[in-house]
């Protein structure tokens, strides 16, 4: 979804500082395991799909690890800061949590 999709729906316009710091967290995510980047399944209509379009990006499933064990939290800091520190970096999947 871009932005200019946000704009046009006046739903979902309380959402773009959302939308905005969810692609400046997951920045640079893509590069490192291609489908976790910002990505919505279907055209979000409410603000009911996008809140579970956000809370079920497929990044959150995935417990993001480098080789000291420090596991990425999106809540603390972009990933870009958390590469930035970190030799190897693992995706190991931790599932959706219902």
């Amino acid at each position: 979804m871009l932005l200019l999709d946000l704009y046009k729906n006046v739903e979902l316009r309380p959402f773009i500082p959302v939308v905005v710091e969810f692609q400046s967290r997951l920045a640079g995510i893509e590069a490192e395991c291609e489908p976790l980047g910002l990505s919505f399944e279907k055209e979000v209509q409410s603000e009911q799909e996008m809140f579970f379009a956000l809370i079920s990006q497929k990044a959150l499933a995935f417990d993001v690890t480098n080789e000291m064990g420090e596991v990425w939290d999106i809540k603390l800091e972009p990933f870009s800061h958390f590469k930035s520190r970190s030799k190897k970096i693992t995706f190991p999947f931790m599932g959706c949590n219902e």
